[in-house]
């Protein structure tokens, strides 16, 4: 059917909107993860592109999948393929995506299930335990309530000793080094909600009926990569100026949201242009 043209291999399908991929990934009954990553293999050799998320739900890709199922082998094989595939950058970029719904990482969801061999695989192609999630925990946040939890527990097994250390001294890949010019910085994320103000604008022109069938997985990835700049943009700004940002990203996650509802509100694009209007107050005194 996909050689005929009837099935687009990475189209979204089904009630959850999910790609072949992601489907696959998910567990079903008398599938073994052993049969997942035979799957997956054949799935990635046939063209499916890991890069493609479900268009419901969580709106992440078969990789998230992987890691939240404790899929180790197929995550292997999807890291790896994109690494191959499309390059080190962008293997970077997919390795380091957070859920759009909930800013976390592969590498904070294996260890908020405890999952150390995922979280391990994920720190060997790269992972950048510094993310937060939209919440604000980072991976070792996760472990401390994991090691605590296990002292309180004796059935709950204690994330091994190395892996906090291995935390710790891991260091943000070259790709996350802070840019030199914060006036820049600004100005390509004030662009970024631009083009999301007129996403609002356009969409306005669309029946209630017609907002209401709209997926909004794009306008969703492309507020996630704005909330992404401006995590990076507080690491790099004076201490005293974090809160700005901080206030301008919790202003961005509302409209999101706002969006999220109806792709058409009018409320997200107001929300987004006082984040816009605050971005550059602060570009001013930087």
């Amino acid at each position: 059917m996909v050689q005929s043209g009837k099935v687009n291999l990475n189209g979204n399908y089904g009630r959850l909107q999910g790609t072949a991929l992601s489907a696959t990934t998910t567990p079903g009954p008398g599938r073994s993860p052993a049969d997942i990553a035979a799957q997956v293999g054949e799935l990635l050799k046939a063209g499916a592109d890991p890069r493609v998320s479900e268009a419901s739900l969580m709106f992440v890709h078969g990789a998230f999948r992987s890691a939240v199922f404790g899929f180790s082998d197929s995550l292997r094989l999807i890291l790896d393929h994109v690494e191959r595939t499309y390059g080190k950058e962008e293997a970077f970029k997919f390795v380091n995506a957070r859920g759009p719904e909930n800013g976390v990482t592969m590498g904070l969801d294996a260890t908020w299930r405890r999952r150390a061999d995922i979280l391990n695989l994920w720190l060997d192609k790269g992972g950048n335990p510094d993310i937060s999630s939209f919440a604000g925990e980072t991976i070792l946040d996760a472990l401390e309530d994991w090691d605590r939890e296990a002292r309180e527990n004796p059935t709950i097994s204690p994330p091994p000793a190395d892996l906090k250390d291995r935390i710790k001294s891991a260091r943000p890949m070259e790709a996350l080094k802070p840019a030199e010019n914060l006036g820049a910085a600004c100005d390509t994320t004030c662009q970024n909600i631009q083009e999301m103000v007129a996403y609002i604008e356009s969409r306005s022109e669309l029946s209630r009926e017609a907002r209401g069938h709209e997926v909004c997985d794009t306008a969703v990835q492309q507020l996630s990569l704005v909330l992404e700049d401006l995590r990076l943009l507080r690491k790099q700004v004076p201490e005293s100026r974090r809160g700005q940002v901080e206030e301008i990203s919790r202003k961005v996650t509302v409209a999101r949201f706002l969006i999220i509802a109806d792709c058409a509100s009018q409320k997200g694009k107001e929300v987004l242009q006082a984040a816009q209007e605050d971005l550059e107050r602060l570009k001013a005194v930087l």
